[in-house]
C-alpha cells in the first residue's frame, strides 16, 4: 500500500465493520474497521452487497 493507491471496497461485515478490499494484484484482503478508518479519505456512498 501506498499513498494515493486507490482500493475497491468489495463487502463490508456487519458485524465487525471489517471491509474485504482489493487493489492493485492484491484481489481480496480483510482490512479491520480501525485500519480502514485510517486509510480511507474519501468515502463514496455506495449500496455495497455482501458476495459470499
Amino acid at each position: 500500500m501506498k499513498l494515493g493507491l486507490k482500493m475497491n471496497i468489495k463487502s463490508i461485515e456487519p458485524f465487525d465493520k471489517s471491509m474485504v478490499v482489493s487493489y492493485g494484484k492484491r484481489l481480496s484482503e480483510t482490512l479491520t474497521h480501525i485500519v480502514c478508518e485510517r486509510l480511507l479519505v474519501d468515502k463514496i456512498k455506495l449500496n455495497i452487497t455482501s458476495v459470499k
